[in-house]
């Protein structure tokens, strides 16, 4: 497929989302501006793409493509609500270049709109359960929420026990919902065309797709506030052990001192430089961009047992455009 026609194909595909999401948000009441303030800015719709990549619905199946739409905008609203659930913990001002919700209209509207917005798209993915006899696994949004609770506990005693934690977090908070969007794709890819896929290949995919993207996450928090939306170093005044962090504590003497350095970071921006400037240094920045990408690229390999045509292009869109340099 040229450039151009995959461009208008993506193009439609994410107009369908949007339309798909007003229609599950319906009336939204007193919620309604703080809302349309934040579809504004929408980011790139991943588990989207990823979905209606693997699903790969033919044009000419309306129901089948509106139904796929409609599962798209459950699992975006789901992850929009948690965004605004996420600033409100880390005390974030900034989300995609303006004012994040809570900084905006305060924290009990933002607490409200997450809510909100979590809640329609759990009723959408119930909804088409029921229509089309989806099995919707459930399980996932409990690891997703496990990992979001998680992330605000105090360090493990260990380095191994904060590593593991962190890939925990990465695949609960981030890989878990796009699991939940393969997992969707797959079944609409089998009920438009009769596709059976390698259940292994879309869980590799999916969990390799969060742990690349949330590593790349990491990378920009401290290095490019132009990519990531939200102000330099927001992990670390948070004290969180972000995965660039985590490699070079592996650098480290001691981590009870690490972990304590950590600690200290917390609302300190001149802790926050200190550190920084000390993993950047130690060359910890390029070992996680490493790590990142190596993540992205076994993604994009396993895109290509789980698509063809259309939807191998847009899961490879999802793929590359992850890669850091």
């Amino acid at each position: 497929m040229r450039s151009g026609e995959h461009r208008e194909t993506r193009e439609i595909a994410i107009a369908g989302v949007e339309q798909a999401i007003s229609a599950a948000l319906g009336n939204c009441g007193s919620l309604t501006t703080p809302i349309l303030r934040m579809r504004s800015a929408p980011g790139k719709r991943l588990r989207s793409l990823l979905l209606l990549g693997i699903a790969s619905v033919e044009p000419g199946n309306k129901g089948l493509r509106q139904a796929a739409c409609r599962a798209a905008a459950a699992v975006e609203m789901i992850h929009e609500g948690s965004l605004v659930h996420d600033d409100i913990v880390d005390r974030s001002l900034v989300r995609r270049h303006q004012a994040s919700t809570a900084a905006e209209f305060g924290v009990r509207t933002a607490n409200h709109v997450g809510i909100f917005l979590v809640a329609r798209g759990v009723s959408t993915l119930a909804t088409l359960a029921a229509e089309l006899n989806l099995q919707i696994d459930f399980t996932l949004l409990k690891r997703f929420a496990y990992a979001q609770l998680l992330e605000c506990l105090p360090p493990e005693t260990s380095l191994e026990a904060q590593t593991a934690r962190a890939l925990e977090i990465m695949d609960g908070k981030t890989g878990a919902l796009f699991m939940l969007a393969a997992g969707l794709g797959s079944q609409l890819a089998g009920k438009s065309n009769g596709s059976v896929f390698d259940s292994t290949a879309v869980e590799t995919y999916a969990l390799s797709l969060g742990r690349g993207f949330q590593i790349r996450d990491d990378v920009l928090d401290l290095t490019d506030r132009s990519k990531s939306g939200r102000p330099t170093g927001t992990d670390l005044r948070n004290g969180l052990c972000s995965w660039p962090v985590l490699r070079w504590a592996l650098l480290q003497p001691s981590w009870p001192d690490t972990a304590a350095r950590l600690q200290r970071c917390r609302g300190n921006d001149e802790e926050c430089s200190k550190l920084t400037r000390d993993v950047l240094a130690a060359g910890a920045i390029e070992w996680a961009t490493q790590e990142a990408n190596s993540y992205i690229h076994r993604a994009r390999m396993e895109s290509k047992r789980i698509a063809s045509g259309p939807g191998n292009a847009m899961l490879g869109e999802v793929v590359d455009g992850l890669l850091l340099s």
